[in-house]
């Protein structure tokens, strides 16, 4: 909830000498700034790994599942003339090829990104590092089925480009 995100892991520190943005601050703001407000139900196919899941119940020995190595959240604007998704890729070390199919509607240009990523899983931002990550441009693709987008290893990238309902 928003509560736990104020109240716990507060996006923006501060000293009484100097102020940075927590890691956590940049998805936040991207995904405010550039998703949009009627959300989509995407069709994932990616490769999955096995991922330990802590559990009460299990104590002794984690639960195994299989998590997919992409996370897609697909939005449009109100009028339908705005496509935006965002794509978590969980893999550590490996970037990640997806190819775009589209239904019900196409790309209309092409699209602009946005990239959040570090130097390891385990970079993050602090007073002596203000910038480890952060959120950065990453141009403009061209955006139409069978297109194929490269996501960067453990990433968050939003893209976003005019659609046409169809």
């Amino acid at each position: 909830t928003v509560a736990q995100v104020v109240n716990v892991i507060a996006p923006i520190r501060t000293t009484p000498e100097a102020m940075w943005k927590q890691t956590i601050f940049h998805p936040l703001a991207l995904y405010r700034e550039r998703l949009e407000s009627v959300v989509l139900d995407p069709l994932v196919y990616c490769p999955s790994h096995r991922r330990a899941i802590k559990s009460s119940m299990h104590e002794r020995e984690p639960l195994r599942a299989k998590v997919p190595v992409l996370d897609v959240l697909a939005t449009r604007s109100e009028d339908g003339a705005t496509l935006a998704l965002a794509v978590i890729n969980r893999s550590a070390d490996a970037p990640v090829a997806a190819k775009f199919e589209f239904v019900h509607g196409a790309p209309a240009g092409d699209a602009k990104a946005w990239e959040i990523t570090g130097e390891s899983p385990t970079t993050a931002n602090s007073l002596d590092s203000p910038e480890a990550v952060t959120t950065k441009g990453a141009g403009t693709h061209a955006m139409a089925t069978g297109q194929i987008f490269t996501f960067p290893p453990c990433s968050i990238t939003v893209l976003t480009c005019p659609w046409t309902e169809g």
